[in-house]
Formats: structure tokens, C-alpha cells, sequence
């Protein structure tokens, strides 16, 4: 089959003109990868009279073209350039549809509501007399919170307009050595699948693919029965959507005391909805006054093992838990560089704790890369070990 090209083209207010689209790992280039599309563009229209002109262009380079509107825009403010502009790339003409607020649009778009907000997604397939293939045109009007809520639907449109019969699966792992999967995946001499990798902090993400159902199978399940425990996620959620459901599954609340990390904890866990059911409170506690004042570490320990110490951390968790009487207390402490760093402890030296009021679990990590490396993966790892306590396997291999 020919290769599927897919072109993104952002439409924003010249407001926005500073926002740069691309994000090689979205839900939207996930999903496409697990279909067997790799070949992903990304571009910016600034301009509503570049519409019809950029979506054209694109339309002769690729098979699938997504119009995604900028978020919080009112959509029904821009259908009408919108349904003239598909009307005309499409060469059909504006027919009533049966959906509420719609009205016209061209002949054989499927119109798909967010079950979240009651925004649609409009999915025109059609084909133009100079070309072999047909086109996918895809506009969501209500940014890119529609497209993930109905990424499903249009992975069934895909699948069925192109006949693709590539499946692929993502496997999301926190805490094993890419290595050593790449190690296994070279001996076992895999036939009929392909398994991609892309690195992730403090782990790695595969995109398990095959046109052989069986195959896949045998793969994945190989995968679980090596490094299940590592495995976060079979379906590419991020970590704290799964830390998120857990805690809600077991009626826990966290807190943090984040020190190195400078909140990135908590700003991930604040970016999925309805975290307020399971997140209580955070402190980015930097200092050694903030640590004693905010989260009730001694002053005596403080001088004696240093703000970076297994002893500090666990003192930290255990703050938190108590001052704001929640189930769970999560800190971090260490030193992300580029300066600060000793032979005693070095750029990297990071302590997580996780107290949850029966014990409190400090452990050690030394972390590689640039400060902003460093702070990702304290932050991926720190979820990991809510993750891994919620299931009961309450200790992560650390480094010694």
C-alpha cells in the first residue's frame, strides 16, 4: 500500500502567532503511528484567507489533511469559512445535516459530537478526479481536546478508507533500560513485527506493530511477562493519567513536597481534569527555612545530612502527609545542576519518598542529562512510585 502521509495544519487568531504546533508525541501522531503512519507534518496558518490556499496544498501532499482551531475559540463563529472552504477543496456541494448547529455542510461529512463539551468534528472523505487515492479531511473546530476525546471514531474512519491492516499497540515503561529491550528484541530475531522505540524519562516508550494479529499478541504478551511491572500504560496514557485513576480507584489523596523538581509534579498531575477528586496540596519547599517552615523538617537534620539526603526526603514526605492529613505524602529532593554538585553528591543525585502513613520509602537515584533531563525524569519516577504503591509493589530499582 502507498505510504499515508498526514498533513496538521493549526488555524489561529495572529494572537497566537508566537505558539509553536508541533509535538512529536501527541495523541493524535500516536494513534497514526499505531495505524502504520509515521509520515506526519506539521504547520501554522495564521490567516483566515490562507485557509482554503494552505488546506489545498496540503491536500496534494498528503492523504490525510487535520484542521485543528485554536482552543477556546467559539467554533460556530467560524463555521461559515470553514464548511465553504471544505465545499470547495472537496468539489461537493453544502447539503442540511441532521446534527443541532451545524446546518450545511458538503455531501458525505460524518459529524462527530464531544461527548465532554457538545463540539463537533467534521470527517469529509472524498476523491478528486486527478488523483489515485482518496483524501480524509478533518476539521476540529473545537481544538485539540476534541481530537483526542474522538480519536477512536476517526481510527475507524482511517482504517476503513485506506484498508490498512497495520495494528499497532504503545507500551509506555518507566524505570527499565531501553537497552535491555533493545537487547532482546535484536535476539529474538522478531518476524512479521515491528517494535519501534522512543525515548521517554527515566524509561521508554514502544509502539508494537504488525499486520498479523497473532504475532502482535505473542509480542505483547511477551513484554508483560518480562517487564509487566515496568509497564504503566498498554493503551499511551501518560503516567499521571494512570497515577490519576488509581488514586481514585482506592479513594487516596496525595500531597508533594517537590524541592529540585520546582513543581513540575504537581503541574502534571493538575493537567488532567478532575484531579481535584485525589490531589490536596503542594509545596515547592526550596529553601532550608521553606522546608523546616512548610513541611516541619528539623533544622538539626537539615545541617546534619543536607537538604539532599534519603533522611530529608522521607521527612519531607512525611510533612506533607501530616500537615495536610492525606493518604499519601510524595517528595523530591536533589540536585538537577548544572552546578552544585560534589563527589559526594554529584549533578543528578536525586531522593524520592513516598510516606503513606503505614511506612515511609526514600530511595536514591542518579540521573544523566541537563537540568531540564534531570528535573523530568526526578518528575516521571516520583509518579512511578505513587503508581507502584497504589499496586502494592512499593519499591522502584534504584541506583547505587
Amino acid at each position: 500500500m502507498k505510504e499515508i502521509k498526514v498533513e496538521i495544519l493549526s488555524w489561529r487568531p495572529p494572537r497566537f502567532s508566537d505558539f509553536t504546533l508541533t509535538r512529536p508525541f501527541d495523541d493524535f501522531q500516536r494513534a497514526l503511528a499505531s495505524l502504520g503512519i509515521d509520515a506526519v507534518h506539521y504547520a501554522r496558518i495564521d490567516e483566515e484567507q490562507g485557509l482554503e490556499e494552505a488546506v489545498q496544498a496540503a491536500i496534494g501532499k498528503a492523504s490525510i489533511v487535520c484542521v485543528v482551531m485554536e482552543e477556546g475559540d467559539r467554533w460556530q463563529d467560524r463555521l461559515d469559512p470553514l464548511r465553504k472552504m471544505m465545499a470547495k477543496v472537496s468539489r461537493k456541494r453544502l447539503t442540511l445535516t441532521g446534527k443541532s448547529g451545524v446546518g450545511l455542510l458538503p455531501g458525505g461529512t460524518e459529524v462527530l459530537i464531544d461527548p465532554h463539551g457538545e463540539t463537533p468534528l467534521f470527517l469529509l472523505p472524498f476523491s478528486l478526479p486527478d488523483s489515485s487515492t482518496p483524501t480524509l479531511l478533518i476539521i476540529t473546530p473545537g481544538g485539540e481536546a476534541v481530537l483526542k476525546h474522538l480519536l477512536k471514531e476517526i481510527e475507524k474512519s482511517i482504517l476503513k478508507l485506506f484498508n490498512s491492516r497495520t495494528r499497532g499497540q504503545w507500551v509506555r515503561m518507566c524505570g527499565v533500560e531501553e537497552e535491555a529491550i533493545r537487547k532482546w528484541k535484536d535476539e529474538a530475531a522478531l518476524e512479521a513485527v515491528e517494535v519501534k522505540f522512543f525515548p521517554a524519562p527515566a524509561g521508554v516508550d514502544l509502539l508494537v506493530r504488525s499486520r498479523q494479529e497473532t504475532s502482535l499478541k505473542t509480542v505483547i504478551e511477551t513484554i508483560q511477562e518480562r517487564w509487566g511491572t515496568f509497564c504503566y500504560s498498554w493503551e499511551g496514557e501518560a503516567l499521571e493519567e494512570v497515577v490519576g485513576r488509581l488514586l481514585l480507584q482506592h479513594k487516596k489523596w496525595l500531597a508533594i513536597a517537590e524541592s529540585c523538581t520546582g513543581g513540575r509534579i504537581s503541574a502534571r498531575i493538575t493537567r488532567i481534569p478532575g484531579s481535584s477528586r485525589y490531589f490536596d496540596a503542594a509545596c515547592v519547599t526550596y529553601s532550608y527555612p521553606s522546608k523546616e517552615r512548610l513541611v516541619g523538617v528539623p533544622k538539626e537534620l537539615l545541617q546534619e545530612k543536607g537538604a539532599v539526603s534519603a533522611e530529608v526526603a522521607a521527612a519531607m514526605a512525611e510533612g506533607i502527609c501530616q500537615r495536610e492529613g492525606v493518604d499519601l505524602g510524595l517528595s523530591v529532593t536533589g540536585i538537577a545542576g548544572p552546578d552544585g554538585g560534589t563527589v559526594e553528591k554529584p549533578v543528578g543525585l536525586v531522593y524520592i519518598a513516598l510516606s503513606d502513613r503505614q511506612e515511609t520509602i526514600p530511595e536514591r537515584f542518579l540521573f544523566q542529562g541537563d537540568r531540564e533531563e534531570i528535573q523530568a525524569q526526578a518528575a516521571q519516577m516520583a509518579l512511578e512510585k505513587v503508581r507502584r504503591n497504589l499496586l502494592r509493589n512499593k519499591r522502584l530499582k534504584t541506583e547505587e
